[in-house]
């Protein structure tokens, strides 16, 4: 896990170093960088002394900080070259399958000086060129310089865990792990992207497609690559796909799906733990987190792993309606784990939100964020380079309350009477509606209908446009619809840009196994009924690790997510702070609101007005917080 940069174009030698001296903490153990002269080939490396040529006019430089986790020698130094030194990469990421790709390798006649999967990636592209990509079962954003064609390749891992940015203006073409990277060296500061704010406002949608809440700056798409031809007029830029969402997977009927599944997920874990740096899990109670808990537990068993060497992490709270530790309780002495228990108090979380917006660089939903940047802290306080994630499964798996309600219809439609009832009949004895908010899933719900839970869209000062590309029950969606939905844009996106820069802030790396690129390939391939059974999501992970989840866990119903109780703070807690915050509010003085608008909002929420969510609240609280930041005080 590493942070990157390039500049492809006119560029002063100190702008490189600028742009990795923005992100230290994802990188603390090393940086390097590269500057190039495209037509003649020439080239000045450094060797993280941060000597730069002050003379060398170049039109190709490459950065990179290095977070140290397999071979923690200098021969990882990037950017690293192949033996004839005509490429170059600058790598950010983990590829886990590197050993096996090496073993092929090494069958061609590759020879290897590192123990590095830095190495091992920039060979296989040498070999088979962006075929490479395809091969590759990991997470990663990465630049490869080819000097001999004057080509830069980017690439990016299949579901963008790893984050990459760019940016082009004439021939000038900017790329990093950041935006403030970005940011550090452009001629002239980019604007607020006000579309994507009142979007984000109005929905909650952000990190949807490839903009961002700047403009001018973009997100390269996750599952592609790009070769970008150096010309003196201008840059070609050209993304490609190597990888579909739901394509490519092969899975026979004539196998056991549990055994299949419980097979996979055991290998992605098992991939997830090579390592050269202590290892630890974030352990909600949840069936995700406990499911991945369970599995290291099961390879330790087997001796492949010490279980004693892991550090869980969990989440805990005052609030008992929010706690989760009666189940973190269940599967500590169940494994017998080593758990070490985080608390966020309200005014920790108001004094945080500065840092934490810092890290996050654009507007974010809640104070979940805040209690997750919480937990990496307390990683990083216990010495963890890596950890272990559950994210993904909810959406591979069904694990959201509102893909039964997509089942129930796509039933009615395919008109199953028998199946409908059985599966009403579960899903209301399981208390499921109860425990489903509609007004926490409105952007889902028709358009029509949507306008009784809004709120924020009421007091923007400018008329909010649908986006004919958002998801909605109008459409008549499938429960696969909603599911590739939310992995592509709506949930997943988001959710990995919070873990990223959380995490990076404390130089951590979050390896997450259910974003195994094979697992969710299979699961897309399931049938709905063996995701959605007899009133219980996630159905076929529950059964495929009966034998090795507690069963408390294993049949839990409910559904906590990663929740703090904002809900109270707002109303009684941070009460003051947030009259002291809309006072001085930056969304009015900007005119994305109406005036005295934030202030009457607040009241109707603590007056508790039904179409007044305490989510709406902490957007607008968490986009103030981010406009202070971005604008410093000043107005657009």
């Amino acid at each position: 896990m590493c942070g990157i940069a390039g500049i492809i174009g006119p560029n002063e030698p100190s702008e490189i170093v600028r742009m990795t001296d923005e992100v230290p903490y994802r990188g603390p153990d090393d940086s390097g960088h590269l500057w190039a002269r495209a037509d003649s080939g020439e080239l000045f490396v450094d060797d993280s002394t941060k000597q730069t040529p002050a003379t060398f006019k170049a039109d190709v430089a490459l950065g990179h900080r290095r977070l140290s986790i397999l071979d923690l020698s200098s021969h990882g130094h990037q950017p690293m070259a192949n033996d004839s030194k005509t490429l170059w990469i600058t790598f950010n990421g983990e590829v886990y399958n590197y050993i096996e790709i090496r073993e092929e390798l090494t069958k061609r006649g590759c020879s290897f000086l590192t123990g590095t999967d830095t190495e091992v990636v920039l060979k296989a592209y040498e070999t088979w060129g962006t075929d490479c990509f395809r091969r590759f079962n990991g997470m990663w954003a990465m630049a490869i310089w080819d000097s001999r064609n004057q080509e830069l390749v980017l690439s990016r891992d299949r579901f963008g865990v790893k984050p990459l940015y760019y940016s082009q203006a004439g021939a000038r073409f900017l790329f990093a792990s950041e935006i403030k990277q970005i940011r550090a060296v452009q001629k002239s500061q980019p604007g607020l992207n006000l579309p994507v704010l009142e979007r984000f406002l109005a929905d909650g949608v952000k990190d949807f497609d490839d903009q961002t809440f700047f403009e001018g700056i973009l997100k390269f798409p996750p599952g592609c690559f790009m070769v970008i031809r150096y010309l003196k007029e201008g840059i070609d830029l050209k993304p490609e796909a190597y990888w579909r969402l739901g394509e490519g997977y092969s899975f026979s009927n004539s196998n056991d799906p549990f055994e299949h599944f419980f097979w996979l997920l055991k290998d992605a874990v098992r991939l997830r733990l090579r390592s050269d740096v202590k290892i630890g899990c974030l352990l909600s109670g949840g069936l995700d987190s406990s499911a991945i808990a369970s599995m290291m537990a099961q390879i330790a068993e087997y001796g492949q792993a010490d279980l004693e060497q892991f550090t869980f992490l969990s989440f805990c709270c005052h609030e008992k309606k929010y706690d989760e530790q009666k189940y973190i309780d269940e599967i500590e002495k169940y494994h017998g784990l080593n758990v070490h228990r985080v608390f966020l108090e309200p005014k920790t979380a108001m004094n945080l939100l500065t840092k934490v917006v810092h890290h996050q660089e654009e507007p974010f939903g809640g104070f979940s964020v805040v209690a997750q940047y919480l937990m990496f802290r307390a990683a990083n306080q216990q010495g963890l380079k890596v950890v272990l994630s559950g994210q993904g499964a909810d959406e591979a798996f069904c694990g959201y309350k509102k893909y039964y309600i997509y089942y129930l219809l796509d039933l009615f439609r395919k008109r199953a009477p028998l199946t409908l009832c059985r599966e009403l009949f579960f899903y209301l004895i399981n208390n499921n509606v109860a425990a489903l908010r509609l007004r926490e899933a409105k952007r889902y719900l028709p358009s029509k209908w949507r306008r009784r839970f809004d709120s924020v869209p009421r007091i923007l000062t400018r008329p909010r446009v649908a986006d004919a590309r958002l998801l909605d029950a109008e459409k008549s969606p499938t429960v696969r619809d909603v599911q590739v939905e939310d992995i592509r844009r709506s949930s997943l996106p988001a959710l990995l840009h919070y873990e990223d820069r959380n995490s990076m802030a404390f130089s951590t790396e979050v390896r997450n196994p259910f974003l195994d690129y094979r697992l969710v390939d299979f699961a897309l391939g399931l049938s709905d009924e063996m995701k959605l059974r007899n009133g219980w999501s996630k159905y076929v992970l529950r059964k495929s690790l009966a034998n090795i989840l507690p069963p408390k866990i294993a049949r839990r119903r409910d559904k906590m997510g990663f929740e703090t109780p904002e809900n109270t703070w707002l109303r009684s807690h941070l009460r003051q702070d947030m009259k002291e915050i809309i006072s001085e509010s930056l969304l009015e003085k900007n005119g994305i609101i109406h005036r005295n608008s934030f202030a009457a909002l607040y009241e109707s929420f603590l007056n508790g007005r039904e179409n007044v969510w305490h989510m709406d609240i902490s957007r607008l609280l968490m986009a103030e917080m981010w406009l202070r930041c971005s604008l410093n005080g000043q107005t657009l």
